[in-house]
C-alpha cells in the first residue's frame, strides 16, 4: 500500500485513511499487506516521488521491489472533522489497486460521505469524527476487496493478497 496523496486541507489526511484501509484489509483472509513503513523505506531509498501521485513506472519498481502482485494507491480530496456543534464529519478519496502482472488497474474505489449526529450512516450508529467516518469507509473497501465472484482469480499480493474485482 502506498501513501494516499493528499489533496485537503488537513495536513495529514493522505496518511490517516491510507493507514486505517492497511488496518480494516489486515484482517482480510488470504491477504498479506506489506508493513506501510517498509513501503516508505523503499520510496525513500529509491527517491521515489510522489508529489502529485505516483506514476504507474514507479509503481511498477516498486512492486517489484517489494515483490507485490498489487499495489494500492490513492488520493483523499477531502478530510475534516465538525466545525462546531451539531455539524458533521467529511471525508471524500478514491482507492486505486494497480496490477503489476498485466500493467492496468484492477479495481477501483471512490468514497464520499458525510457523518449525521442524527442518521444513520452505511446502516450503523451515527459517526461523529472524522476518523469514525474513515473507519467505516475503510471497512466498506475492504469488503469489496476480499469478495469474490464464483470463478474469480485466485488471490494475489496486495503489496499483500488481495482478489481482482
Amino acid at each position: 500500500m502506498l501513501p494516499f496523496v493528499n489533496q485537503s486541507r488537513r495536513r495529514d489526511a493522505g496518511d490517516v485513511v491510507a493507514l486505517e484501509i492497511a488496518r480494516q484489509l489486515h484482517g482480510v483472509p488470504n491477504l498479506e499487506i506489506v508493513e506501510p513503513g517498509l513501503v516508505r523505506d523503499e520510496l525513500l531509498r529509491f527517491r521515489i516521488v510522489m508529489e502529485g501521485g505516483i506514476s504507474l513506472d514507479s509503481a511498477r519498481v516498486l512492486l517489484e521491489l517489494l515483490q507485490a502482485d498489487l499495489v494500492l494507491a490513492g488520493y483523499v480530496r477531502e478530510l475534516q472533522d465538525p466545525p462546531g456543534e451539531g455539524g458533521a464529519p467529511a471525508a471524500d478519496f478514491t482507492a486505486i489497486l494497480l496490477d503489476r502482472q498485466n500493467n492496468e488497474v484492477v479495481w477501483q474505489s471512490t468514497s464520499s460521505h458525510r457523518g449525521r449526529r442524527r442518521r444513520l450512516l452505511l446502516r450503523l450508529r451515527p459517526v461523529s469524527t472524522s476518523q469514525g467516518l474513515v473507519c467505516r469507509m475503510a471497512r466498506e473497501i475492504a469488503t469489496g476487496l476480499s469478495a469474490r465472484p464464483a470463478g474469480a482469480t485466485a488471490p494475489k499480493q496486495l503489496g499483500g493478497r488481495t482478489s481482482k474485482r
